[in-house]
């Protein structure tokens, strides 16, 4: 004789699967259990965004909720100063702030500063080739035991970065939660950037731009170029960075 189950009243009965077909037919709560449940279901494909009228955007969560072997996802409602169409808010009246983002969307209006052509862009709105193991100078005090990197004795090998430069201990160790590690020597970075000369006043602490300072050279991310210049010519003008002593083209 087999057995199934069967949920009445939030209590599980077992019963002989005979039984089943001379009971009445359950409600949607309580069901003859057929295997679905939510054991290897991912929730993780929310409904499109919809404009719900003229002015309210609705999006949903990207993680959803599972439920007797079904999805739902929390809607989340935002206003749109400029009117709401097609799924999205109007850019009119809003201005995109990409500063030194190449990548992603600006953090204002949301609109796209671009898009990599290889690789992915980081939260940095910089485009990051995919990493690899770069294995350079280091102590073992600077390396051994860090997360992502493996002493070997006499180097240093570091994970998922793109290069490793000149730095210092106080210019390179305290930007770790900015993709840079510090292996005793040099400093490792994640992302794809020009290291170049510079001035620790014209490129330190402005991290916030995708400009980091590692103690020895300027790093700025997203940059395709980085020749001569001057602070007048190169300074405060849109798609170019001064470093201190070079000027970088993003």
């Amino acid at each position: 004789m087999r057995l199934g189950r069967l949920w009445v009243g939030g209590v599980l009965v077992l019963v002989s699967v005979a039984a089943c077909s001379s009971l009445p037919e359950p409600a949607t709560s309580d069901f003859m259990d057929s295997g679905v449940s939510c054991n290897q279901i991912t929730c993780s494909s929310p409904p499109a965004t919809s404009c719900l009228n003229g002015n309210t955007l609705r999006t949903f969560s990207p993680s959803g909720i599972c439920s007797n072997g079904s999805c739902s996802y929390p809607p989340i409602d935002a206003n749109c100063a400029s009117g709401c169409q097609g799924g999205k808010c109007s850019p009119g009246g809003c201005t995109p702030s990409c500063s030194q983002r190449v990548c992603g969307p600006d953090p204002v209006c949301g609109q796209s500063c671009g898009s990599c052509q290889s690789g992915t862009c980081n939260s940095m709105g910089q485009c990051e080739k995919m990493g690899k193991t770069v294995c350079t100078s280091g102590t073992f005090s600077g390396c051994a035991n860090q997360s992502g990197m493996t002493w070997t004795g006499s180097q240093c090998c570091v994970d998922n970065v793109t290069q490793c430069v000149d730095g210092t201990f106080s210019g390179c160790a305290n930007l770790q939660n900015q993709g840079m590690h510090w292996t005793g020597t040099k400093c490792c970075i994640e992302a794809t950037a020009q290291c170049v000369d510079g001035t620790f006043s014209g490129c330190a602490n402005r991290s916030d731009s995708g400009v980091f300072w590692t103690g020895t050279v300027c790093c700025v991310h997203g940059a395709t170029n980085c020749t001569d210049g001057t602070f007048s010519g190169c300074a405060n003008r849109s798609g170019m960075v001064w470093t201190g002593s070079k000027c970088c083209v993003l």
